[in-house]
């Protein structure tokens, strides 16, 4: 039985995309400018979730006291 999205650690380009609000497009280019961390399994490429996180976490902007 296949994880579910709960549990997965590795997303592909197209639920990395969907994940941060972006189109795939945006996420390619920010792969290439190595502003977001990638595995490479094979000839895949997948981003570890705690990447995305972390970097949603270093540009979040606003709302600080």
């Amino acid at each position: 039985m296949p994880p579910s999205d709960q549990t997965k650690l590795l997303l592909d380009y197209r639920e990395a995309a969907a994940a941060l609000g972006v189109c795939v497009r945006t996420v390619t280019k920010m792969r290439k400018k190595g502003e977001i961390k990638h595995v490479r399994i094979g000839v895949r490429v997948l981003f570890p979730v705690a990447d995305l996180r972390r970097w949603i976490d270093e540009h979040k902007e606003g709302g600080e006291v």
